[in-house]
Parts: structure tokens; sequence; C-alpha cells
């Protein structure tokens, strides 16, 4: 349930497009009930192939459909098979108008929503990047960085909120689907539904490898973009140290790792869609058996039974639908995670609360005590002590690493010393606003 709640949470100020999806997804439900499944048992009255004022057995469903089958033989009887069949396939032409529409409308209404998420996302990504400190990338490789905000965002747009059509729809199309059915033969349905926890489990334990196995995907994918990046800026300095049979070996590496875990993804997820197809069909053949048998004891008409396998049949679409969506939207979740990890990283230079603007600067920039280190437990600078009067030059001068660059970079607050204090006409740069 956590993935879900992740997902629903980047929509959350989508509710009205939310609402009209759901509506329509009701309306589309109950077009797709009879454009076909509801006429195929029509059909076998037009042509007359049983008795349509027969008594049958059952509740209320059951004594609908014996007075629609009634008013359908009246008609037959007035009008002609002719006529009769010509009313019958305009009904089915204006019911899948109407249900294209509604589904058209609530495709639209998700649309809205998956590029208003993936454009957000991708503003929020830019704006963080420029926020983090100099000591975020320091880190970080940039072509992992590239590949989270390139490969990443998309999978979370398409294998995360592309998935919310599916997550909306098939719940709704499957309630509708199994309340006439109960209203058929609750018997039979509560036969049919002994399988589903099965299928239930079955699919959850792939799609949790799914997750996994696509989190591992996307690290490795960004090692891969980082090497390109890397070869691509330094591809003089590989050529002239004769480096490229060891970049070579070096990116064959990482290549084969990638090809690997892709591999095991997508053995995972093309399993997902088999296996669903599968276990239906040994559900449909088993209601056929079971099915048979109530309409062989006089319990169910066996026009209702053909009704209710068409109905059942509408179920499985839905859920694989529903089933598929739960494996893409582990994808998503993995790539979000990754996404996650930039938009919630720590922002470890701030300003004071009392910050002030930079008035003048007229005596002196002093370091005092200042210790520092890329990594803490290396400090490049120890204790430094540095006094820089207003109005004279003062020179640095020291081997390469020695940390005078590092020096401006503190200055510039790119970096905060782990010890000591740098200031500005004796107030300290922390108190000093950024910008």
């Amino acid at each position: 349930m956590k993935k879900f709640r992740i997902i629903f949470g980047l929509v959350r100020g989508f509710k009205k497009r939310l609402i009209s999806n759901f509506v329509f997804n009701i309306l589309n439900a109950i077009f797709s009930l009879f454009t076909f499944a509801a006429l195929v048992p029509f059909l076998q009255i037009l042509f007359r192939t049983e008795d349509a004022t027969k008594s049958v057995k059952g509740g209320v469903i059951n004594r609908m459909w014996q007075d629609f089958s009634v008013s359908i033989g009246h008609f037959v009887d007035t009008y002609g098979q002719v006529n009769a069949l010509v009313l019958m396939c305009s009904a089915i032409v204006l019911l899948a108008l109407l249900k294209n529409l509604v589904n058209y409308l609530s495709l639209l209404s998700i649309a809205h929503i998956r590029s208003a998420v993936s454009s957000d996302l991708r503003s929020r990504l830019y704006a963080r990047i420029l926020e983090l400190p100099l000591a975020f990338f320091t880190n970080e490789r940039k072509g992992d960085l590239i590949s989270r905000m390139t490969n990443d965002l998309m999978e979370v747009e398409f294998s995360g909120i592309g998935t919310l059509e599916a997550l909306l729809k098939s719940p709704v199309m499957v309630l509708i689907s199994l309340v006439t059915l109960f209203g058929l033969s609750w018997k039979l349905t509560l036969f049919s539904l002994v399988f589903l926890p099965l299928s239930g489990f079955l699919i959850s334990r792939i799609a949790k490898s799914l997750k996994n196995a696509a989190k591992r995907g996307k690290g490795t994918l960004g090692n891969l973009i980082s090497l390109i990046e890397e070869t691509l800026t330094g591809n003089r300095i590989i050529k002239v140290f004769n480096a490229e049979q060891s970049f070579t070996e070096k990116f064959e590496k990482q290549n084969k790792a990638y090809f690997r875990l892709m591999t095991r993804l997508y053995r995972r997820e093309y399993l997902s869609s088999p296996m669903s197809e599968f276990i239906s069909l040994v559900v449909i053949s088993i209601l056929l058996f079971a099915g048979g048998r109530i309409v062989l004891a006089g319990e169910l008409d066996g026009k209702l039974l053909i009704f209710y396998l068409v109905v059942f049949s509408q179920i499985i679409q839905p859920a694989r639908a529903f089933s598929d969506a739960i494996f893409k939207i582990n994808k998503g979740v993995a790539s979000l995670e990754r996404v996650n990890e930039i938009l919630h990283a720590e922002v470890t230079v701030k300003d004071k609360p009392d910050a002030r603007p930079l008035a003048a600067f007229n005596d002196a920039i002093e370091f005092r005590n200042v210790t520092f280190g890329y990594d803490p437990t290396r400090p490049v600078l120890k204790n430094l002590n540095l006094y820089v009067p207003a109005g004279k030059v003062t020179a640095l001068v020291g081997q390469s690493g020695a940390g005078k660059t590092t020096l401006s970079a503190m200055l510039y607050r790119f970096y905060d010393p782990q010890a000591g204090t740098i200031e500005v006409d004796d107030v300290p740069i922390n108190r000093i606003r950024r910008d």
C-alpha cells in the first residue's frame, strides 16, 4: 500500500480531475457492460432459438431477464425480425459511441494530471540543483544526476503517473461487473472468488522483486552515463596517456552489468501478463464446468450462463491491466525514490535567521582557526589563520592541492568550515546573506 500512497501523494492537488475521471470510469464500465455482453443473449431471442416466455428460476435479474425476453419477443412478432435486428445493431453502435466518448474523456483528465506532475517534478529538480551546495555535487557523479533528471523522471511519468488510469479505472469496472455477477448467480461468483487470493499472491511476489531489480538497474545506468560523461570530458587526456583500452574495459564491465540487470528485470516484467492470462483462462474453464452443472440442475437459465461468462470475461482485461499497473508502479516508485534523494537532500549551507546583506567592505577579511576537508576525516586546511586587509593585494602561494581555491570557495560560502570562522569586517559570513 505504501507505493500507492507515494503515487497518489503526487496527484493530491488534482481532486476535481480525479473525481471527473472516477465518474467517467463508472459510465465507461456501465456502457461496457451492455455494449456486447448484454446483447449476446438478446440475439438468441431475436433468432428464436428458445421460447421467450419460458419460465425461469432465480432472483431479481432472472425475473428482469424473463420480462425483457417477453418484450423482445413481442417486438419481433409486431415489427419482424429484420426491424428488430436493425434496432439491436443501432443500440450496439450507440452504446459503443457513448462508451468510447466517456473513455476518451477519462483519458484526457489523466493526461493533464500526468503532464502537470511531470512538469512540476522537473521544475522542482532544477530548482533544487541550483539550491544545493557544491559539497553535494562533490560526492555525486554528474552522469548519475543527469540520469535521475532524465531517465528516472521519465520512468516516474510513464510507469508511475501513467498507471493511474488503470489504477482508477480497473477497480470500478471489476466492481460493477462483480455486482452484476452476484445478481446473476451468487453461488457461482463466490466460487470464482476463491481463486483471486492465490493469483494476487503470485503477482505481488513478482512485483516486489521487480521493484528491487528496477532500482538496481537505474543505479547501474547512472554509473554508465557517468562513465560516458567522463570519457567525453577527458577524451584528450585519455588519448594522451593511451588509456583507450583501459576505459573500454571499464565501460564493457559496466555495460554488461547493466545488460544482466535489465534482462532479469524484463524477465520478471513480461511474466506478469502471461501469468494473469493463464490464471484467467483456468478460472473461466472451471466456471464453465461449475456453471454448466448449475444450469443442468435447473438453477440458472442457459442463456444467463452465457451472459454470466461474457460479463466475467470483462473482468479479465481490467484485472490484467491492474496487475500490469502494479508491476509498472514498482518501477515508477523505484525511480521516484532516486529523484527524491535529490529533492530531499540536505542544504548544509544556510542563511542564519538574523542574516543581513553585505552593506560594504571597509576593514578586512579574516580567517580564524579555520579547519576544512572535502572528506571530514582528511582535512585540507588545519587551524588556518589569514588576515586580508581592505585596499591591499594579498597573494596565496602554494603547490597544487594545498587549498588556495578552497579558501576562495569558503569565502563564497560554497562550503562552510568544519571548525573556526570567516569574518568580513568582524561579522561572521554565516550571518551575512549568501546572495
